[in-house]
C-alpha cells in the first residue's frame, strides 16, 4: 500500500495530538520503504521529521529517544503535497426542493436542514476513482483535505490520497472496498463556513450575514444542551431524551 509522507503523518498526527499541549514535536516512520526525490529507492529505512519538517531520511538513521515511532513496515512513503481544501472529491448535487412540501413551516425546515449537516461524511461520498484526483499526483499532490458538500455546518471531513493502490479485479461493487483504501482518516474535522446569503432553498435561510452567525451559534448552543439532558427509559425498553 502507497501513502504519501504527509498522509501518513496526517493519520498519525491527526485530531487528538494536535490538540494537546504535550504532542511530541518528534516523529519517526521506521522501516518504511522509501523514494525519494533526488535518490535511489531505500527499499527499508528511517524518516525522521521535527517540528513540521523532515529532518533526517535514510537506510542508517537512528529514531532519536523523544521521537513517536510510526511502523512503516509494508508501506510505501513519499514526498507530496496535500491540498487541503478540496471541494471537487466529495461533491454532490446540489439538493432539489422536494415536490410534497405544503406548508411555509415545512419549507423552513427543508432549509434549515440543508445548511445544518453535522452529521454528513466527506469519506461517504469520495469518488474513488475521478479522473481529476489522479491527476492531481502528476502535479505533486498526493492527498487531499475532502471537504463536505454544502454551506453553513456542512459535515466532516475525511483525509483522502488522490489515488486508490491497484487491487485485484472484483465482481460485484467495487467502489466501497476501495473506498477504505484511499480514505487515510475520517472525520478530520466539522466544517462551518459563513456566507453572506447561503444557496440553498433558492432564497437563502438565513438571508444575512449576521443570521448565518447567529444560527450557527444556536446550533452549537442546542447541541450542548442536548449533550446534558438526561435520557429516561420508555415502556418499550428505549431510551429517550427528555
Amino acid at each position: 500500500m502507497k501513502v504519501s509522507i504527509f498522509a501518513a503523518l496526517g493519520a498519525a498526527l491527526a485530531v487528538p495530538f494536535a490538540l494537546r499541549a504535550d504532542a511530541p514535536n518528534v516523529y519517526a516512520i521506521r522501516g518504511a520503504r522509501i523514494v525519494t526525490a533526488a535518490g535511489a529507492t531505500i527499499e527499508s529505512g528511517t524518516i525522521v521529521v521535527r517540528r513540521g519538517v523532515i529532518d533526517a531520511v535514510g537506510a542508517s538513521v537512528a529514531v532519536p529517544p523523544d521521537a513517536a515511532v510510526i511502523d512503516g513496515a509494508g508501506k510505501t512513503v513519499y514526498p507530496g503535497l496535500i491540498d487541503l481544501g478540496n471541494t471537487r472529491a466529495a461533491d454532490q448535487p446540489a439538493p432539489q426542493l422536494p415536490q410534497n412540501i405544503r406548508t411555509t413551516a415545512e419549507l423552513e425546515r427543508w432549509k434549515r436542514l440543508q445548511i445544518l449537516k453535522p452529521q454528513a461524511r466527506a469519506a461517504d461520498a469520495v469518488k474513488v476513482d475521478d479522473a481529476e484526483l489522479t491527476r492531481l499526483a502528476s502535479a505533486g499532490i498526493t492527498a487531499v483535505l475532502a471537504l463536505p458538500a454544502g454551506e453553513v455546518i456542512s459535515g466532516q471531513s475525511a483525509l483522502v490520497n488522490v489515488a486508490a493502490p491497484p487491487d485485484e479485479p472484483q465482481i460485484g461493487n467495487i467502489v466501497e472496498p476501495r473506498r477504505g483504501l484511499v480514505v487515510v482518516k475520517s472525520p478530520v474535522a466539522l466544517h462551518v463556513s459563513f456566507p453572506d446569503r447561503p444557496r440553498a432553498g433558492n432564497n437563502g435561510y438565513p438571508e444575512s450575514l449576521m443570521g448565518v452567525i447567529a444560527f450557527v451559534r444556536q446550533a452549537f448552543l442546542d447541541s450542548n444542551a442536548r449533550s446534558r439532558w438526561p435520557s429516561r427509559r420508555t415502556k418499550g425498553g428505549r431510551s429517550s431524551a427528555r
